[in-house]
């Protein structure tokens, strides 16, 4: 049992506690110290509905996901163990003038892992398409879904997972999209944690 989960127990106890001494107390006490006794427990029971906050916190942030967005509306989420679970590949590029080494999964396969059949000898509709990648601050990259298709753009992404050979920086990761030779990383998403296809109207 961990710290939060002991703490949320004690202060549970105190409250029960305080509530029978209340009850069995009752009819000897002023109207003055029932009320002290009635707002002690009170304030135990919210403290004790408090005390497990820091632990879900703690919950939400250890367990980050990548969440992919049909054109449907359907999503479908993926963690890290399922990411890593992908054909991995090493990717080379530059950036800022750095050479930098990459241990990633190409998107298509990401995409096909959540049942998003990648771009591929589009027509019509499809190719009004588009991929918007998404960080928690609100960074935002879009991808003409034309540009994926390897008998059109043929453009590579790739959803980094490691750098040199040890995982993403925390400025960085988990995740990071990186789109080899492009002048500029700019849609070199950090953070990476949403991928939505959408259709133009």
């Amino acid at each position: 049992m961990n710290m939060h989960a002991l703490r949320f127990l004690r202060l549970q106890q105190q409250a029960s506690a305080v509530l029978s001494d209340t009850q069995r107390r009752a009819p000897r006490l002023s109207a003055a110290r029932l009320r002290r006794h009635v707002l002690a427990a009170t304030a135990a029971l919210l403290l004790s509905s408090l005390a497990i906050a820091p632990a879900q916190a703690q919950t939400q942030a250890a367990a980050p996901v990548l969440t992919v967005v049909a054109v449907d509306g359907s999503s479908r989420a993926l963690d890290a163990a399922a990411l890593r679970a992908l054909p991995r590949t090493r990717v080379a590029a530059q950036a800022h003038g750095r050479n930098l080494d990459f241990g990633a999964v190409d998107l298509r396969d990401v995409l096909r892992a959540v049942g998003v059949e990648p771009p591929d000898q589009l027509h019509g509709a499809e190719l009004a398409r588009v991929l918007v990648a998404s960080a928690p601050d609100g960074y935002r990259v879009a991808f003409a879904w034309a540009e994926l298709d390897p008998t059109l753009g043929g453009k590579r992404v790739y959803l980094a997972l490691e750098e040199n050979g040890v995982p993403l920086a925390a400025e960085a990761g988990p995740w990071r999209l990186v789109v080899p030779g492009e002048a500029r990383p700019t849609r070199w998403v950090r953070q990476v944690n949403r991928l939505a296809l959408h259709a133009l109207p």
